[in-house]
């Protein structure tokens, strides 16, 4: 692929970049340079790798000299082989004189007597101040951590820094630190233009400027810019952000994304609408979506739903999610109750997105026998499969050479069986093309973005033709039918496992009480700029218990008294549902979490009987749950909610 032309003047960034470097940038280049940066993100990337090179050679070695004990900063830390030498393309000349300043300061050093000054930082103590461990005037290498009070500190290159307790931070060296919990302040004058400061998801580099950077307790970032310009780039996806005077940003430490405040969602052309409607499925029709752990997020089945809806509510067909809960070569049994007892009239076959990304011994003659099993049987039921090739969830050669091998087998068995194609793959292509399919799939390379299940709605409402739909930007989601609404909990670290008699001695007063459904508009996903793009959003809507826990590790032990006129219903779990009693009777258990039994809501769906008056339900989880008690055992995705 040709590489793109700079869309910036490459001589001039360099020699700004060059004068940074030697403290020698005026007031008009520090202008000059904030005004590329903001313009173009070719320069933006560029700048950012300098920074981190640069950091890396002046302290990985001079400062190493002074302190042995400082942790030594590496190329790997910051630029990937072989893109250092295509990004980076300021004069080695003066690397190599970086170099021989850095030896040059070893060997003198060596010659010197040891006590020499490390410190990197002087504090400026503030008011009614607490800290942790003792801190001295003069600042080490190392974490501080301020428990009361407000404190500021001058970094040696002249950045000053005020912490707001409670607060957390690494001090890394003169021109770099790490915040890992709480609030501070930074101001970086002309001397300190390129000071880094990292979070656990991302690092923002200074171009002259006063902003504000807060962590919260799941990591996550909040930037507020008061002047001048910050550079974000995520240190999971080459997102490459800039942030100018009086803008702000989020930043998730899952799954790497950076949102700032300021910008609307751009729709890339490939996820537009690309031409008439002519649907072949109608109010009749029963889908089924048999998929990975993608699927049972059913983010994307929520955006088809709810397109189909809006081109026409009264002929919308009944979407129901399989996915995770049915695995590819299940039993028959599993099939039966997963499948077919779903009675649907088609289905969505999306098998092979996350597969390739995890480290297993993959077999594609294993995968095309158990697809063929599939389809065999969902044939003899007179269910019409519709194959579903997505996209990498990398660009990782390993992980497209695997992807690449299972789109051949399901295109294979696609044309041998006459089957119809969903390609998001041509949409992937298209956003490699121009270097943003990392917009695509999250930090770690397993799940879809907010776009990424938009370009997999994109493919399926295409097949299923109705190419003239928009793919909705924001889910209009409601609480599902017959959750259970009133619920107390209590977390434990270790639990014994239920049974009818400690059932029947546990003592639940003063436990934590939640609501359902939840405020969408509190707890975390109140953080974000645009949090229904986020599942825990979307779980909430729908009627989820969560935000109990932030260690998955823990189990959450719930109960939930309730009165019903009594008779036969259906019970409905997800989340991470381990076990379940009702009225002291096991109604499952042995249900090992959410990401391998499945999350999505009615995943598992069971016949109960109710008694007339009160009842009770027991439940252990790890995180968040779902429950709901219906009439009818074969509902699916629900009509969104209206428009506004």
């Amino acid at each position: 692929m040709k590489k793109a032309e700079p869309d910036y003047d490459v001589k001039k960034l360099e020699k700004l970049l060059d004068l940074m470097a030697d403290d020698q940038l005026k007031d008009e280049d520090v202008e000059e340079l904030q005004e590329i940066l903001l313009s173009s993100e070719q320069a933006r990337k560029k700048y950012i790798n300098f920074n981190f090179v640069d950091d890396s050679l002046h302290w990985s070695y001079a400062e190493a000299a002074l302190d042995n004990r400082r942790e030594n900063q590496s190329f790997r830390e910051t630029v990937e082989e072989p893109k250092a030498k295509k990004v980076i393309s300021f004069t080695w000349l003066a690397v190599a004189a970086i170099f021989a300043i850095a030896f040059s300061i070893v060997f003198t050093l060596n010659r010197q007597s040891p006590a020499v000054d490390a410190s990197i930082a002087a504090l400026i103590e503030g008011k009614d101040v607490v800290w942790e461990s003792p801190v001295g005037e003069k600042l080490e290498p190392g974490k501080i951590k301020l428990t009361r009070g407000k404190a500021r500190i001058i970094f040696n290159c002249g950045a000053e820094m005020t912490l707001n307790a409670p607060v957390e931070v690494d001090l890394k060296s003169h021109i770099h630190a790490q915040l890992l919990r709480g609030k501070v302040k930074l101001y970086a004058p002309k001397s300190a233009i390129g000071f880094r400061l990292e979070t656990e998801a991302t690092n923002f580099v200074d171009i002259g400027t006063e902003f504000e950077v807060s962590v919260d307790e799941n990591d996550n970032s909040e930037i507020h810019v008061i002047d001048g310009v910050v550079v974000a780039r995520s240190k999971y996806t080459d997102a490459v952000v800039p942030f100018g005077k009086n803008e702000a940003g989020l930043v998730n430490a899952e799954f790497g994304t950076i949102t700032p405040v300021e910008k609307a969602h751009v729709v890339h052309p490939s996820l537009l609408p690309s031409g008439q409607n002519k649907p072949l499925l109608n109010k009749e029709s029963r889908v089924i979506f048999i998929g990975e752990r993608n699927t049972d997020y059913e983010t994307y089945l929520q955006m088809i739903n709810q397109a189909i809806y809006d081109y026409n509510p009264d002929k919308a067909p009944t979407l129901i999610n399989a996915g995770l809960t049915y695995i590819l070569g299940a039993d028959e049994s599993q099939y039966d109750e997963f499948i077919r007892r779903m009675k649907p009239t088609h289905a969505v076959l999306s098998l092979a997105v996350a597969r390739p990304s995890f480290d297993i011994d993959h077999n594609p003659e294993w995968f095309e026998e158990r697809l063929n099993e599939l389809c065999d049987k969902l044939e003899e039921d007179k269910v019409k499969p519709l194959i579903h090739i997505g996209f990498p969830m990398s660009d990782e050669s390993k992980i497209l050479a695997r992807f690449n091998s299972y789109k051949r087998i399901m295109q294979k068995v696609a044309e041998e069986r006459s089957y119809s194609l969903a390609r998001a793959d041509g949409i992937w292509e298209n956003y490699r093309k121009e270097g943003k399919v990392h917009l695509l799939a999250q930090a770690k390379g397993i799940r879809l973005t907010y776009t990424g299940h938009q370009a997999f709605a994109r493919s399926i409402l295409d097949a299923y033709g109705y190419k003239g739909q928009e793919v909705p930007l924001k889910l209009r989601l409601k609480p599902l039918p017959g959750i259970i609404h009133e619920w107390h909990y209590k977390e434990y670290e270790k639990v014994e496992k239920l049974n009818p008699q400690s059932i029947s001695q546990l003592n639940t007063s003063g436990w934590n009480k939640i609501s359902l459904p939840m405020d969408v508009n509190k707890g975390h996903t109140s953080k974000f700029v645009n949090p229904y793009m986020l599942y825990n959003h979307q779980a909430k809507s729908l009627g989820f218990g969560l935000e109990m826990s932030g260690v998955y590790s823990n189990t959450i032990r719930a109960v939930s008294h309730f009165n019903s006129e009594g008779g036969s219903k259906f019970l409905n779990i997800g989340g991470g549902v381990k076990e379940i009693w009702l009225n002291g009777e096991l109604i499952k258990d042995g249900l090992t979490n959410m990401f391998r039994d499945g999350r999505h809501p009615g995943g598992r769906r069971y016949a109960v009987t109710l008694k007339p008056g009160k009842n009770t339900i027991f439940l252990d989880c790890t995180m968040n749950f779902f429950v709901s008690l219906t009439d009818d055992l074969y509902w699916g995705l629900q009509a969104p909610d209206a428009k506004n």
